[in-house]
C-alpha cells in the first residue's frame, strides 16, 4: 500500500486477484500494472497535513503574494522588504530597483507597474535624469571679441527640461549637469593674421544677469591660417539652480579667420544627479 494509506475498503462486488492493489486517480490497479506510480503519492504524504500550511486560494493582488519575477527573480518577504534597510532592497533586486528604492510607495509602485522611472537612493539624493541636445544650423563667426555660440536647433528634449533663446539655455529642474559642447572650426582663408588660439568656456548664470564662469568646462586649440580647420571639446559637470542659464562663449587670441563649420557646433546636456 502507498504511505499514509491503512486499508482499502472493496466495495461489494468487487473482488481481488492476487497481488497488491493500489489506488490510482480513484480506482484500484495492480502494483505490477503500468498505471502504477505511488511516487508523488508518498512525496506528498511526507508533507504533513496540507491544510495546515496556508496556501492561497486567490489573489488579488501582488501585494498578496511575492513570486519570482515580481522583483527580479529574488523573492524576499514583504515586510523584509518595506523594513528601510539599504540590504534588504538591494537584496530584493539590485538591477531593477537601483541601489535601494526609498520607501513603501516605491516598492507598491513597481510591483504595480504603476512608475516608469524610479528614484534611486544613494548619498542622500536621487536622480530623474534629463537629456536634451542642441546644435547651430548654420556657422557663427569667432572674433578677438568674446561671444556666445547662438545654438538655435532643438534636437531632442524628452523631458521638456530645457529652453533656449539663441544659446542661452535655461534649465528647469536644480541638479547635477554633466554638459559636453563640440565645437569644429573651420578655416575661412580671407585673410587676417597667421595664426592664434580660439578659446571656448562655459558660464552659468542664476537669473541674476551676472555670468560666472565655470572654469572647469572650457577648451582651446591652436588655428593657422590655411590650415584647413580644427576643433575642439569641452565638457564636464555643473552644478546648476532651477531656472539657472547656461550659455558657451567663444573667441581668439588674434585675428585669425575663423568660424565654427556650419552645423556641426552642438551642446549637450544630461541631468545626472537632483539637487
Amino acid at each position: 500500500m502507498p504511505t499514509g494509506v491503512t486499508s482499502i475498503t472493496v466495495a461489494l462486488g468487487d473482488h481481488l486477484h492476487g497481488g497488491v492493489y493500489e489506488p490510482v486517480d480513484g480506482t484500484l490497479v495492480r502494483s505490477d500494472d503500468a498505471a502504477y506510480n505511488n511516487t508523488e503519492w508518498d512525496t506528498a504524504n511526507g508533507w504533513g497535513d496540507h491544510g495546515l500550511v496556508g496556501y492561497l486560494t486567490s489573489e488579488t493582488s501582488h501585494a498578496d503574494v511575492l513570486v519570482d519575477g515580481d522583483i527580479g527573480g529574488s523573492v524576499q518577504a514583504w515586510d523584509t522588504i518595506l523594513d528601510g534597510t539599504t540590504a534588504s532592497y538591494t537584496a530584493a533586486n539590485a538591477t531593477t530597483l537601483g541601489t535601494a528604492l526609498q520607501d513603501k510607495a516605491d516598492v507598491e509602485a513597481v510591483l504595480t507597474g504603476e512608475i516608469s522611472t524610479h528614484t534611486h537612493a544613494g548619498g542622500g539624493g536621487g536622480v530623474t535624469a534629463s537629456p536634451a541636445a542642441f546644435e547651430l544650423s548654420g556657422s557663427h563667426n569667432i572674433t578677438t571679441t568674446e561671444s556666445t555660440i547662438p545654438f538655435d536647433t532643438e534636437v531632442f528634449d524628452p523631458d521638456t527640461n530645457y529652453s533656449n533663446a539663441s544659446g542661452e539655455i535655461t534649465v528647469t529642474a536644480a541638479g547635477y549637469y554633466s554638459v559636453a559642447v563640440n565645437v569644429p572650426i573651420n578655416d575661412d582663408g580671407s585673410g587676417g593674421t597667421t595664426r592664434g588660439r580660439v578659446f571656448g568656456f562655459l558660464q552659468k548664470d542664476a537669473t541674476t544677469s551676472t555670468w560666472a564662469t565655470v572654469n572647469h568646462i572650457r577648451g582651446q586649440v591652436y588655428e593657422r591660417e590655411a590650415s584647413g580647420g580644427t576643433g575642439f571639446h569641452a565638457g564636464g559637470i555643473v552644478s546648476l539652480l532651477a531656472n539657472e542659464v547656461i550659455r558657451f562663449r567663444v573667441d581668439v587670441s588674434s585675428t585669425v579667420d575663423v568660424s565654427t563649420e556650419s552645423g556641426q557646433a552642438s551642446l549637450n546636456i544630461h541631468k545626472i544627479r537632483d539637487a
